[in-house]
């Protein structure tokens, strides 16, 4: 069976990164892959044969991600090799080598969903773009700006960031709504092979919790009905607007900008609207004010 070990070699230059590199050894034939990772001297542990985080805080977070896509790279070769195995096929380090350089590199977290974020607006749906983007920079400020790499990802970092977002004051539904961006994005780098599913929302809340009512009272709105306001004015238009909506159970305010005369016929409203498409029909009522003379 194959092996392989990771391995440091330092800059033949004073004061410079070494570059790491794994070796892969079957049947007494080593062949060797090198990476794009640099490291100092000091950064390396050799007793542990990995990277030894410390340094500043910039450069700890640079270590860490670091760390995040070896351990994506050990699982991927690890993985290779234990499927030549299970195929009780023939093979020599060099296919092991080969079908490694030729798998995607290690992608962060970060930069999966800005490309998700681009990808969406390339074909015009700026709303989803919108909440990728609203959802990363959310997880973004959470991390301190420290990229993980996908695989890196588990169910503690997924707990963590919702304990963050509860001590932000941040609302159950709006964090629950970040968090479900943040999976359905997660699912899109599972289908895409980036990761196996580790079903790393399993203990956070993605669901959708009841809200207090918010309604006005009927005596401000029959007040705000009665106000003696100039006419044709501004101000009385904003009112008459705002009584129409409360009319039209609610409607909103871009359903409302779209309504057209040829929407009430047979003694109906009826619209569709714009956010889901629904089919909403209201009954229109006539009202008839008859004068009475003093």
């Amino acid at each position: 069976m194959a092996t392989f070990k990771l391995k440091f070699r330092p800059s033949t230059a004073e004061g410079k990164p070494g570059t790491m590199y794994f070796q892969v050894t079957h049947r007494r034939s080593t062949r060797t892959v090198y990476t794009d990772y640099r490291v100092m001297p000091e950064e390396w542990d050799g007793r542990t044969s990995f990277i030894r985080i410390t340094g500043t805080p910039e450069r700890r977070a640079e270590l860490q991600l670091i760390a995040s896509k070896l351990r994506w790279d050990c699982k991927q070769i690890t993985s290779l090799i234990t499927e030549k195995e299970l195929a009780m096929v023939e093979y020599t380090a060099d296919d092991i080598v080969s079908a490694f350089r030729r798998l995607p590199p290690c992608q962060t977290w970060f930069s999966f969903i800005h490309g998700m974020t681009a990808k969406k607006l390339r074909v015009g749906r700026t709303g989803t773009a919108k909440t990728y983007h609203d959802a990363l920079a959310s997880f973004f400020r959470f991390r301190g700006g420290e990229d993980i790499a996908i695989d890196a990802l588990d169910a503690e970092t997924m707990n963590l960031y919702e304990a963050w977002l509860k001590g932000k004051g941040v609302k159950r539904n709006s964090s629950s709504c970040y968090l479900r961006t943040l999976r359905t994005l997660y699912r899109k780098a599972v289908e895409a092979g980036l990761t196996t599913d580790k079903d790393i929302f399993r203990h956070v809340f993605t669901g959708f919790a009841k809200t207090a009512k918010r309604a006005i009272p009927l005596g401000p709105l029959r007040a705000i009905r009665h106000l003696r306001l100039p006419e044709d004015s501004a101000i009385a238009f904003a009112r008459d607007m705002f009584m129409l909506i409360v009319y039209l159970q609610g409607i909103s305010f871009v359903d409302l900008a779209y309504l057209k005369k040829d929407d009430i016929w047979n003694g109906t409203l009826q619209y569709s609207r714009k956010k889901t498409g629904q089919s909403i029909t209201i009954g229109w009522e006539c009202l008839i004010l008859k004068k009475v003379d003093s």
